[in-house]
């Protein structure tokens, strides 16, 4: 496998190999020195915390060199087009670029430049974040041990969110009944047989959930729903805050009333960053069912079980 852009990229025995390595990461996560001649680039076009972070700590636990580079101080600013920049990259011979940007397809366009060494997606757009459906399923394995006919809810601005369409490929392979819950105007296109879609998280749907899925608003991207909620109305500050957007856009709070309905041994996920009590009430992040430091945790599993996949 040379180059990982989305999950159809893998097969189902690839996912099941994946999931297992990055559990047993889990669990023990030493230093493991087999990529100590490899060198991997972070290209992170967008800003990030946990991928970049979770990449570099995977990269550097398995030995390899990692160089990150910064878009702020690269030729970038001196009107270098991005298809140039990557082109000088590859001419440096690294052994794997990972890339993240809002472009949909840079990833694609990327690997077409690099013969010789990897690609990894780590964010396309609105489009693919597979590493994070990765580490998602991961940690719901970890908990479940099984995903066929789990129940799994979608919470959010699914239209524009790559986390959210990851997931409902890979979910969908492994046989999870997936429940998506977003207004009308921002539900994803992303709908096959074995999707339900909703528009209001009442208590009777909640109780039937195994796993509550939460986004972010995607603030950042609203700009692609134009006119409705085009640049200007958002520079306009229409909405005076992120809780403001939240609530005109009609996406359903996870508040304790949730908690009140959803069952025991449910577990409930976000990928970050939570913005609290916008869409998550900040007294439901102490909840035992919540485990979202433990999909962080994942993450430098699953993304270092990834790296040795591909390079080793």
């Amino acid at each position: 496998m040379l180059h990982f852009l989305s999950i159809k990229d893998l097969s189902k025995k690839d996912i099941n190999n994946l999931v297992v390595k990055a559990i047993q990461y889990y669990h023990d996560n030493q230093f493991e020195p087999i990529l100590t001649d490899k060198i991997i680039i972070n290209l992170f076009l967008e800003p990030s915390t946990r991928t970049l972070t979770s990449f570099s700590i995977a990269a550097y636990k398995l030995g390899a060199n990692v160089i990150n580079f910064n878009p702020s101080t690269s030729s970038l600013q001196k009107d270098e087009s991005i298809v140039d920049t990557i082109q000088s990259i590859a001419a440096m011979d690294p052994d794997m670029l990972i890339i993240r940007s809002s472009e949909n397809d840079l990833s694609k366009i990327t690997s077409k430049y690099c013969h010789n060494f990897s690609v990894i997606n780590a964010g396309s757009g609105t489009t693919n974040h597979p590493t994070q459906a990765l580490l998602d399923l991961a940690t719901i394995m970890l908990y479940k041990k099984n995903i066929k006919n789990l129940n799994v809810a979608i919470c959010g601005n699914t239209l524009l969110s790559r986390v959210a369409n990851s997931n409902i490929n890979l979910l969908s392979m492994f046989g999870a009944n997936i429940t998506i819950i977003s207004p009308p105007a921002l539900t994803t296109k992303n709908i096959t047989e074995n999707i339900t879609v909703a528009h209001h998280l009442n208590p009777n749907l909640i109780a039937e959930q195994d796993v509550l899925m939460i986004l972010r608003p995607q603030e950042e991207r609203m700009m692609i729903l134009e006119p409705q909620y085009n640049k200007e109305r958002i520079k306009a500050h229409i909405y005076s805050s992120k809780k403001d957007l939240y609530k005109k856009l009609k996406i359903n709070q996870i508040t304790p009333t949730t908690l009140l309905n959803l069952k025991k041994d449910a577990i409930i996920m976000h990928p970050g960053p939570v913005n609290k009590n916008v869409e998550v009430m900040e007294s439901v992040l102490s909840d035992d069912r919540v485990v979202i430091n433990n999909q962080v945790k994942m993450g430098v599993c699953m993304r270092k079980a990834i790296l040795k996949h591909i390079l080793v």
